[in-house]
Order: C-alpha cells, then sequence, then structure tokens
C-alpha cells in the first residue's frame, strides 16, 4: 500500500528535486531486522511493480529504461522487519546506521 502526506506549508521547500540516497524495499520478518543491499536486475521487478506505466508499449518502454536506469543509479536495499510498534525504534536505528 502507499501513504500519502503533506507538509504543513512553512515546513515545504520548492519544487527542486532532492536526491536520493537509496530506495528501500520494505519485507514483512519474524526474524529480526535485516537489511541488505539487492543486486540492480534483482531489484528490477519490485521497481516495476510500483512504477507508474501508461497502457502504450512506447510509455512501457520508456518507464522501464527509467526504472532501470534508477536502480544502477543508487543503492536498492531490502529492508526486512517485524511489524510491531516495540520494533519501530530498532528498525529507524538500523537504517540510520546504514545510510
Amino acid at each position: 500500500d502507499r501513504v500519502h502526506f503533506a507538509l504543513a506549508p512553512s515546513a515545504r521547500g520548492g519544487c527542486k528535486p532532492v536526491p536520493l540516497a537509496a530506495v528501500l524495499l520494505l519485507r514483512e520478518s519474524s526474524d529480526g531486522i535485516s537489511l541488505r543491499r539487492v543486486e540492480p536486475a534483482r531489484a528490477l521487478p519490485d521497481l516495476w511493480a510500483l512504477s507508474f506505466r501508461l497502457p502504450q508499449h512506447d510509455d512501457r518502454a520508456r518507464c522501464f529504461a527509467g526504472v532501470a536506469a534508477l536502480a544502477n543509479a543508487v543503492p536498492i536495499l531490502d529492508l526486512a522487519r517485524p511489524l510491531t510498534l516495540d520494533t519501530l525504534g530498532r528498525t529507524v536505528e538500523r537504517v540510520e546506521e546504514a545510510i
């Protein structure tokens, strides 16, 4: 699922793009918290599933090229973690350590 939120106008910046340090793919785990790098080619199915695609062949090809370029430009990481509030703090700490 996707969650949308908006910042208060006083906290918003301009419309300039922000650099990406990494892409985190969120996974559920019952075995604790782990963060591992994913090879770009192995990340493509997940990135493709999350991308916006128009129905025309040329549009899909352009989208796939963009997804592939993203996978090659920044680290893609799998973050496996329990979906519990009591592990949330440790999960955030693990991400902070890695990034």
